[in-house]
């Protein structure tokens, strides 16, 4: 066993047929090759934030197996983020808002890489991504939660190919896409497997049937992620 920053992984390598050795955390999804365009190593860390690395203070390289040095501190609405990535660029299926608020643990920052890619191939849509964390965690102005690198925004989809800019599903019903949203929170909870999402449920239009999805009446515009705290417990 490899430890990956406090994440236990089961760090499997391969030799590929060309190229040099692949790295896999287990967080990393199976079943559909361990290398993806923006992670060619497959070290769960993408190789845009490898390749700026040095400049953010990190010693991570792409084409290289690096653990993932991210570490949440304590808990979501009063703690900090050690050594937190940061979502390098748009593209690859997501546009982002809050640009000062985009760092996060390694496992939120794959996950929701994953999940982008997939609704863009089958959906033809962006995800648009709100509030991470600040890249040493600890409160946001006016804002509670979010500290720790584990909980993520993401606007509710709107109808159109392509479509990015948000809408207000209570406000708007005819511009909300219920279906494309109903597939993205689907792949969010098989891919990131979240303690819960936030959402708006008396207006979603769908149901899960999930526990995992949580009703909180003030998210119109998007909904919140909240991954798992790590298997050792958060750092205190």
């Amino acid at each position: 066993m490899a430890v990956c920053g406090i994440f236990v992984c089961s760090c499997r390598r391969q030799e590929p047929t060309s190229g040099p050795a692949v790295c896999a955390p287990s967080w990393v999804e199976r079943g559909e090759g361990l290398k993806r365009s923006w992670d060619l190593d497959a070290d769960g860390i993408s190789d845009r934030f490898e390749e700026r690395a040095a400049e953010l203070g990190y010693d991570l390289e792409p084409g290289r197996c690096d653990r993932d040095p991210s570490a949440p501190l304590r808990e979501y609405n009063d703690g900090e983020l050690q050594s937190g990535l940061k979502l390098v660029g748009d593209g690859g299926g997501f546009s982002r808002f809050r640009l000062a608020t985009d760092w996060g643990t390694g496992p939120l920052l794959y996950c929701l890489q994953v999940v982008a890619e997939k609704l863009a191939d089958e959906r033809d849509k962006a995800m648009v991504i709100g509030r991470l964390s600040l890249q040493e965690g600890g409160p946001l102005p006016n804002f509670e939660s979010h500290q720790n690198g584990l909980e993520l925004e993401i606007y509710y989809l709107k109808r159109g190919v392509g479509a990015q800019s948000s809408v207000d599903i209570v406000a708007q019903p005819d511009d909300y896409d219920a279906d494309a949203t109903r597939f993205l929170m689907r792949r969010l909870l098989e891919v990131c497997d979240p303690e819960a999402i936030f959402a708006h449920t008396d207006a979603l239009g769908f149901s899960l049937d999930d526990p995992r999805i949580q009703p909180d009446s003030r998210m119109t515009t998007y909904f919140n992620l909240v991954l798992r705290k790590p298997q050792r417990g958060v750092v205190e």
